[in-house]
């Protein structure tokens, strides 16, 4: 029952990380920080939803990846990064929207960081 839930859950996620992906021209320049250390704020906004995404695909497949096997854990990491990727190069296709190096590392960080914590929980 409850991998149903998470399977739920993460479907519903992931549509919605698709609807603000292919919106046109949606997205915040806003930046933050002083001198060097200022950076768009959309970085964030990224890490955080990738985070999810990674926090979320995993409690899904947890019966798979409880045993924090590296031979587990290395396709199940490869997946949500293609995952990553994938809507990166979507934005290709999307008016006023492109692929973004930065915002593809950001999400990756947001997902190696759900991993992370996977194993150290």
């Amino acid at each position: 029952m409850k991998k149903n839930y998470f399977r739920i859950l993460l479907i519903f996620y992931i549509l919605t990380i698709l609807v603000f992906t292919l919106m046109p021209g949606w997205s915040t320049n806003k930046k933050i920080g002083h001198g060097f250390f200022e950076f768009r704020a959309d970085y964030w906004y990224h890490l955080f939803a990738y985070a999810g995404f990674g926090l979320l695909f995993i409690a899904w497949q947890m019966n798979v990846l409880i045993d924090k096997s590296v031979r587990n854990l290395i396709p199940a990491f490869m997946l949500c990064i293609s995952f990553a990727f994938s809507t990166e190069m979507l934005q290709l296709f999307v008016p006023d929207r492109s692929f973004n190096i930065k915002d593809f590392i950001s999400n990756s960080i947001g997902i190696g960081f759900a991993f992370f914590m996977f194993l150290l929980f």
